[in-house]
């Protein structure tokens, strides 16, 4: 009897290394011939006792059911959704060692890609562009918790405050642990002068804006306390080297 089984399909139906078809000749204690692939046909041949030809059959066309069910979903799954935003975004989204993006990830089960700048083959006018991969209703979900976070970024502020380099090192503390502190006390981002920027003393506060002033209060008073503890430092230096010079003279 002649099974028809659409070409494309005929690899699975063969498995590897001739496995899966080797399985149903014995179940069904049938043979079944599959055309070689340069033909390109649609039909499978499978010969034996009238009885067992038609359980292959069935088995034939139920795992052809199977393959086509799986190839749709496969299908679905694959569906591609663009969404532009701002570089400078990217980083926010995607969150410290990918924490963000991962909980997206899993909570709406898609992929997301951002675009590699690094590569050689970049394009410039795709360095916006978030694709979300997954079934349509979640990637359009995993969309919306994305545009949330942009516009909880948008509707933040960014101030400048001027605090003295000399306890910048104190703010940030080992390993960044102090100013990690203090940026989730107060729920914003702080960012200090590098070693190229025109003023070493400004620092860049964002968030919304009422922790923003909170976080600024916060920062000013520490400089203030660090700054008598250097001041005291400083002059009792100062004292000691003038008083052993004096000492020397005497």
């Amino acid at each position: 009897e002649e099974v028809t089984v659409p070409f494309n399909l005929h690899r699975f139906i063969i498995g590897q290394k001739g496995a899966a078809v080797r399985m149903m000749m014995e179940e069904h204690d049938v043979s079944i011939a599959i055309p070689p692939s340069n033909q390109q046909s649609d039909t499978i041949r499978v010969s034996g006792a009238p009885t067992n030809v038609e359980s292959a059959r069935v088995a034939l066309e139920e795992r052809v059911g199977e393959l086509l069910k799986e190839q749709e979903d496969k299908a679905l799954r694959n569906f591609q959704l663009e969404m532009n935003v701002d570089a400078k975004y990217h980083p926010k989204i995607i969150g410290r060692s990918g924490a963000v993006i991962s909980k997206i990830r899993q909570q709406h089960d898609v992929n997301i890609r951002f675009p590699d700048r690094r590569s050689a083959d970049s394009n410039p006018d795709n360095d916006n562009m978030i694709t979300i991969i997954g079934y349509q209703q979640n990637a359009e979900a995993a969309k919306e918790s994305i545009e949330k976070i942009v516009a909880d970024l948008e509707s933040m502020t960014s101030v400048e405050v001027k605090i003295d380099h000399r306890v910048h090192s104190r703010l940030i503390g080992a390993r960044g642990r102090a100013i990690r502190k203090i940026m989730e006390q107060f729920k914003v981002d702080i960012k200090f002068p590098s070693s190229q920027d025109p003023d070493p003393n400004v620092v860049t506060v964002t968030g919304a804006e009422e922790d923003v002033d909170e976080a600024k209060d916060h920062l000013l008073n520490c400089e203030e306390e660090y700054l008598q503890d250097i001041n005291e430092f400083e002059y009792t230096q100062s004292y000691m080297v003038d008083h052993g010079r004096a000492g020397d003279g005497d």
